[in-house]
């Protein structure tokens, strides 16, 4: 990951552990994976033993600490896929979940009051359209955000001269991120 990255990614941590009023956000990094044939029996054996966060680490991808949960998703009758969701341990892990939001379909989904686990895996099980490719997923997650509830992903390309992460929620939840984060630089 490189240090422009890093360095956004923890600012914005840090924004949202700040924000006044709250002790900080819940935030679940929410993905799925790429389908996989049926008829290879070699890559449904792989995708059943790694499922979807050990793939991402047997490819040396830094998973962030939390609670994971891994599933099969429902998707096409010849394809396989699995997905999955990491609570956050704390802002402190926002870095390494952001880097995944930078390059898969994935996005981190916070909410300033504790919500349950189950409506967001429900969500990337069922609700998100097929292909449930990266812009498909971040709009489904952008469509539900509601309330207290903030979706934030991130960006950058061509050895990342262009970086940053974008935070989608109702206009009174952006103010007061933007007034923490502001009051950090």
């Amino acid at each position: 990951m490189s240090d422009a990255v890093t360095d956004a990614a923890r600012l914005l941590g840090t924004g949202l552990g700040a924000v006044p009023g709250i002790s900080g956000p819940a935030l679940r990094l929410m993905a799925v994976g790429r389908p996989v044939s049926r008829k290879s029996r070699l890559a449904v054996y792989l995708a059943h033993r790694d499922r979807f966060w050990g793939a991402l680490e047997r490819d040396g991808v830094e998973v962030p600490q939390g609670t994971r949960i891994d599933c099969e998703i429902e998707g096409q009758e010849d394809e396989l896929r699995y997905g999955g969701s990491i609570e956050l341990a704390s802002p402190a892990d926002l870095p390494a979940a952001l880097e995944i939001t930078r390059t898969g379909s994935a996005v981190v989904l916070g909410q300033f009051e504790r919500y349950e686990m189950s409506d967001w895996d429900s969500f990337r099980i069922e609700d998100v359209p097929e292909p449930k490719e990266s812009r498909q997923f971040l709009r489904g997650a952008v469509g539900r955000a509601v309330g207290e509830m903030f979706v934030v992903r991130s960006y950058g390309w061509f050895d990342d001269v262009y970086v940053g992460s974008e935070v989608f929620a109702e206009s009174r939840v952006l103010d007061r991120i933007e007034s923490a984060v502001a009051a950090l630089t």
